[in-house]
């Protein structure tokens, strides 16, 4: 009597982990995931392209922000600060028509500075430099003015019709605010400041509004501010340790919850409690450049439900690695609630800073990037509408490793005969999904691993890996799509084996 062939299948949906027990995985996820982005749908996409859209500016080549200023009334702008390569030249420029124009500063000198944060509010950009040694700044859509009377400060954040500020060298506990209403009024009023846990040795990395809240992250602890006024206000300490922020820039609201980098984990917080979303992946965050920490920075992919943290890969600090977490959105309808995991893209130019707006002209939700190159980039979609499945004319290779499977039992050796993969297309025909199935003569085993790797075009290859050696290729097999047709991504796989040796017995 011939030997039972079973079936085992697989999906990708639930994206990278590389912190359970390779036997311990669930056939939803992976050991990796790179250079894919997870859809509504949980396919495994070949991720969208970076592509430069403007020529580097040919002095200030050391991009520190990039903000869009959006007045009620008026052109909305796309303005950058960046620095003169080997000196200490920082400056405002604005992007008209392809060319990065300088904007005049009135009155001072902007400090050299690791990273600019902004935020629009009254009709005006107001800017805080990371690291350096300004003031409060505003842009008014013509020029920028440092605010004399407020704070020297390293961030800001709009509550309650005020500014709020901190970062001051001499008061590294204080978070200062401005009369209600009154954006540069730090002086008189209402204004007035807030110490935070004097001689804990943690420093305010960031504060930011959610609901009524203020959240205020320290490096190992977190706090709120509550309350409606100067007569009001009050400090509560949600935890004490293991949940502060290692990088101002990773901070960035989704939702109903602030999602930020920790020492090791990103963390998700309402202002109430405090989830770690990324246990999965928790050994490749450890394993990043932690001497870019001051520069890393997060985006929010509104349109792909995507939270991307960009920082440096091991031995440099460039940014030059984005951990892509796909979450679950709580608005939207049972699709785009359905999938949720941790992916990485790679090979990328490495860059500097980043933001994500919806256009004033087109309605789109884009990405901006701002490489080390001082070129602009453009995530996925161009301000047309155009989308970007390549970097600057180079295809992006994804690559997806399944985990390991025994078959349901680690004591039987199992010979594999054929593998079914289904992958979403882009076909003339309209056709979504295309099966592609390959034999396989792989030696008798206890366990396998597959590893899918291609492109949005040519060919998809596969190689298959036996009894936990992943340095050892069994098998390799070429898939070519049909003539017309693009594999998008990686939908699901399903294995065909059958039983060689039962318990006990030599295979």
């Amino acid at each position: 009597m011939q030997n039972p062939v079973i079936s085992r299948a697989f999906d990708f949906s639930d994206g990278v982990n590389r912190q359970s027990a390779v036997t311990n995985v669930r056939e939803t996820e992976t050991r990796t995931s790179e250079n894919v982005q997870i859809d509504q749908d949980g396919v495994s996409l070949f991720r969208y392209g970076i592509s430069s859209i403007i020529y580097p500016d040919a002095t200030f080549v050391v991009g520190t922000g990039i903000f869009y200023y959006e007045p009620d009334t008026g052109t909305a702008q796309v303005i950058k600060t960046a620095g003169n390569a080997g000196s200490t030249d920082f400056a405002f420029l604005s992007l008209d028509s392809g060319t990065w124009t300088p904007i005049t500063e009135s009155g001072f000198t902007f400090a050299n500075h690791i990273a600019c944060q902004g935020l629009m509010a009254n009709q005006l950009l107001y800017v805080a430099a990371r690291g350096g040694s300004n003031r409060v700044m505003r842009y008014n859509g013509t020029g920028v003015v440092q605010i004399a009377t407020s704070p020297v400060c390293q961030g800001l954040a709009y509550f309650k019709r005020r500014l709020f500020a901190w970062g001051d060298t001499s008061a590294p506990h204080t978070l200062y605010f401005t009369a209600t209403g009154d954006l540069e009024n730090w002086m008189t009023s209402d204004s007035g400041s807030l110490t935070v846990a004097v001689g804990d040795g943690d420093e305010i990395v960031s504060v930011k509004a959610l609901y009524d809240r203020l959240i205020v992250l320290k490096t190992d602890s977190f706090y709120v501010v509550e309350g409606n006024d100067h007569g009001t206000f009050r400090l509560v300490e949600v935890f004490s340790e293991d949940c502060g922020c290692a990088a101002a820039g990773s901070v960035v609201q989704i939702e109903n919850l602030l999602y930020y980098m920790g020492r090791d984990k990103v963390y998700a917080t309402d202002g109430t409690s405090v989830t770690s979303v990324s246990d999965s992946v928790q050994s490749i965050l450890a394993n990043r450049a932690r001497a870019s920490d001051p520069y890393v920075f997060a985006v929010h992919h509104r349109k792909r439900n995507m939270y991307m943290l960009f920082y440096g890969s091991p031995g440099g600090t460039d940014l030059d690695v984005a951990l892509v977490f796909k979450y679950k959105s709580s608005v939207g309808g049972t699709s785009v609630n359905a999938h949720s995991g941790w992916t990485t893209f790679v090979s990328f130019s490495p860059v500097q800073a980043g933001m994500s707006f919806r256009n004033a002209v087109s309605k789109l939700d884009l990405v901006y990037l701002v490489g080390a190159d001082s070129n602009l980039y453009a995530f996925e979609t161009y301000d047309n509408g155009a989308e970007i499945t390549e970097d600057d004319g180079v295809a992006v290779t994804g690559v997806v490793r399944s985990r390991w499977d025994d078959g349901g039992d680690i004591s039987l050796s199992k010979r594999l005969r054929r593998m079914f993969l289904v992958f979403s297309t882009s076909a003339p025909s309209g056709r979504v999904a295309l099966v592609r199935y390959v034999n396989l003569g792989v030696p008798a085993c206890k366990a396998y691993q597959f590893l899918v790797s291609g492109a949005r075009t040519g060919n998809i290859t596969l190689q298959v890996f036996t009894d936990f050696d992943e340095s050892t290729v069994r098998q390799t097999r070429t898939i070519t799509p049909p003539t017309g047709v693009t594999f998008n991504g990686l939908m699901r796989g399903i294995v065909q084996m059958q039983i060689t040796a039962e318990r006990g017995q030599e295979a």
